[in-house]
């Protein structure tokens, strides 16, 4: 497991590609996430979401528009304070309720719905929260 904070002076990219060389790195555009998962974030029952890409990470930026899924519609603005990267079999309960779910079977069977069977040592990025800004 490796944790980063996310500063403003944006070396995020820097520090886990030197932590984890030949690994790519793609930082999100946007947070496009089903109305359900934004609404967990606005009343902060999910303070976490969790990214897989195969030989990379998705990384966020400090802050990143939030989208809802369904109809592509902006719905506020999301800012971030630190970034995990853990392997899948390192995943436990207490990142089950951070990411909205009541147990890590059901954070698995979601994980493994959007991104197919990961070994236990896939790794994953864990996107921490610090804010939800609604639109005005």
């Amino acid at each position: 497991m490796k944790e980063y904070q996310i500063t403003k002076d944006d070396t995020l990219h820097e520090q886990v590609g030197r932590d984890f060389p030949g690994y790519n790195i793609v930082f999100e555009e946007s947070l496009m996430l089903p109305v359900a998962y934004l609404d967990q974030i606005k009343n902060g029952t999910k303070t976490t979401t969790i990214k897989f890409k195969e030989k990379a990470f998705r990384l966020p930026r400090t802050s990143l528009p939030a989208i809802e899924k369904e109809s592509k519609t902006p719905a506020g603005r999301v800012s971030y304070k630190k970034v995990v990267i853990k392997h899948v079999g390192e995943l436990n309960e207490t990142d089950a309720v951070n990411d909205g779910f009541a147990t890590l079977g059901n954070l698995r069977d979601v994980l493994r719905e959007a991104y197919g069977e990961l070994s236990p040592e896939s790794l994953l990025s864990i996107h921490y929260f610090d804010k939800f800004d609604k639109i005005q």
